[in-house]
């Protein structure tokens, strides 16, 4: 329908966030990809017809996906800054500066909750920031890299180290109230299910927590390594996709193999709808994969 190189506007080379679909509108952001090209932008498009509306610049580029609190938009830079825009116009609302080291390329996306939004830094500490006005609430120093965005649900937030803890901290205060291990860095965003909670640990293990933080209830290797971005779910179970280019699926409930599929290429991210995968890789493919029905008691 329509596609857009946004190249030639600037010397972003990458996009690496979720892009943020609002009824007529798509932003997302752009990095350099480099330590070298730091720069970046956050473009908003119009969805129909893919014109750029407004883009806003950055000095260092974005690495997060790109989240929402009513009519204004939330990103991390690679300079560990959390940018506040108004979405119709994108326009600097206000800007936070965490602590965390220049150019740290880790995902790291905010959460928004309760008219709060939460930040975690590669500083290992968390910040917990009035949503209209950026003043701090409460902070707390985890003492340890912080290796994944931020998830709210319920009273809780969830967030992953660089050292395999998984924290469950309180929304109000940021007391931890749980934490438990799981013995290797963990990356991208936690996802819930249920009363369960999905996480990437190292380079090559899926692994499902209990809800509350008090057991480890399963874990699955990729032999090939994982290349997705994060766990994907999709009509009962939990996909990921290797750097050979296989799409894996597994049980939520218990973490048996259910199917895989080798595409090709280095699977970076998977859509899902009511029938179809939309697989994208780093060399640029997308392949839409309708899974054919199973047999009675096939896998």
């Amino acid at each position: 329908r329509w596609s857009r190189d946004v190249r030639p506007q600037g010397r972003q080379t990458s996009f690496h966030g979720d892009a943020l679909v609002l009824d007529s509108m798509l932003v997302i952001g752009t990095d350099g990809g480099t330590a070298d090209s730091t720069f970046g932008e956050i473009f908003a498009f119009d969805l129909a017809t893919g014109r750029a509306l407004w883009k806003r610049s950055t000095t260092d580029g974005i690495a997060s996906d790109i989240c929402r609190s009513g009519d204004r938009l939330l990103a991390i830079t690679r300079a560990d800054s959390l940018l506040c825009l108004d979405a119709e116009s994108g326009r600097l609302v206000w800007s936070f500066r965490g602590g965390g080291p220049l150019y740290d390329v880790a995902y790291r996306s905010p959460a928004v909750a309760g008219g709060r939004v939460f930040i975690g830094g590669s500083d290992g500490v968390i910040h917990a920031l009035d949503a209209g006005t950026g003043r701090v609430i409460w902070k707390r120093d985890l003492q340890d890299r912080i290796s994944t965005g931020v998830l709210a649900l319920g009273e809780a937030l969830y967030l992953g180290t660089g050292s395999g803890e998984v924290y469950r901290l309180r929304q109000d205060t940021g007391v931890v109230a749980a934490r438990l291990s799981v013995g290797e860095a963990t990356s991208g965003p936690p996802t819930p299910v249920g009363d369960s909670l999905f996480v990437l640990a190292g380079e090559r293990s899926l692994t499902c927590l209990d809800i509350s933080l008090s057991r480890v209830r399963w874990r699955r290797a990729v032999p090939d390594g994982l290349s997705s971005s994060r766990p994907y779910l999709w009509k009962g179970t939990v996909l990921a996709g290797s750097v050979k280019g296989e799409v894996v699926a597994f049980r939520a409930t218990d973490g048996m193999p259910r199917w895989s599929h080798v595409l090709g290429g280095v699977i970076r991210g998977i859509g899902t709808s009511e029938r179809v995968l939309y697989v994208g890789t780093q060399e640029g493919l997308v392949y839409a994969y309708a899974r054919p029905a199973l047999p009675v008691g096939g896998r």
